[in-house]
């Protein structure tokens, strides 16, 4: 599946990169943390 969607799925990742939320929930920030840096995002702890 992830070739076929290669394109939308970093879309997807570097609009989540760059978005900055002051009030996420620990299990948001958790989750927007470990999938950032799985697909080799520099994200600060």
């Amino acid at each position: 599946v992830y070739p076929h969607f290669e394109s939308e799925i970093r879309r997807s990742l570097d609009a989540i990169s760059t978005s900055t939320r002051e009030f996420e929930d620990l299990h948001s920030s958790s989750l927007r943390f470990r999938i950032l840096r799985q697909h080799g995002h520099n994200v600060s702890a």
